[in-house]
């Protein structure tokens, strides 16, 4: 070094070059690295694609229809033999019960009605005094609110969704709760201004009158009544 001026910088290290093939090591080519970014874009597009895949398929399989309840039915079967070892406490089936021609005929008539959406062939099926509604709360009410418009109403009912009839049991003699589910959520309208919300599972209402079976009641479940009635009772299988 010469007084007053710095010392040369020291010559850079030649690179190491591999022997017999004239490549330079340490340091990767220009085309090794435009491989590697096209194979990490070509992981990301088919990353991306699977989850489109992914995602397109659970849109697909996915429903607006509630789930399908299980419903406990009771299993028709002999009246059991105080004596056999039922005495231990096991439950067993509950003997059929004698079900009126005239009430089978309504059954079959409104589930064939409801299947098919039929308004003509359920209003036939209505009350003379008229369509009722009342939130269930575990059986047949007192009262309701009176159906201004029944065709309206049916219409309304059967406008969206899969209904389906799931069983029933009696509810002594005020008549015989319908266990339903696959409504959609719509507002029905009542007289009087008076409004209530359909549930995905309710109850109808059928009444005896004169020898013959009407169709009364539309039970929403806003307060999970049925829906608990569903884990804790068996209904009886609906007539084919």
């Amino acid at each position: 070094m010469v007084d007053g001026l710095p010392a040369p910088a020291a010559p850079a290290a030649p690179a190491a070059v591999e022997p017999g093939s004239g490549r330079t090591l340490g340091r990767p080519s220009r085309p090794a690295q435009g491989l590697q970014t096209w194979w990490r874009a070509v992981v990301l597009a088919i990353v991306a694609a699977a989850l489109s895949v992914l995602t397109w398929w659970q849109q697909s399989h996915s429903s607006d229809q509630p789930a399908r309840l299980n419903v406990i039915l009771a299993t028709p079967g002999p009246v059991p033999d105080p004596w056999s070892p039922a005495r231990s406490g096991v439950a067993q089936p509950a003997p059929a019960p004698a079900v009126d021609p005239a009430l089978l005929d309504t059954m079959r008539r409104l589930g064939a009605g409801l299947a098919q959406r039929d308004v003509p062939a359920l209003l036939s099926l209505a009350d003379p005094d008229g369509l009722q509604a009342a939130p269930f709360t575990g059986g047949l009410p007192e009262g309701g609110y009176d159906v201004g418009d029944a065709g309206g109403l049916v219409q309304a009912l059967l406008g969206g969704g899969n209904v389906r009839v799931r069983g029933w049991r009696s509810a002594g003699s005020d008549g015989i709760v319908i266990l339903t589910d696959g409504w959609w959520r719509v507002t029905l309208p009542l007289a009087n201004n008076v409004t209530l919300e359909m549930t995905p599972v309710a109850a109808l209402g059928l009444v005896p009158r004169d020898g013959r079976w009407y169709w009364r009641w539309v039970l929403p479940d806003p307060v999970g009544a049925l829906a608990e009635q569903l884990r804790s009772m068996a209904w009886q299988p609906w007539p084919e």
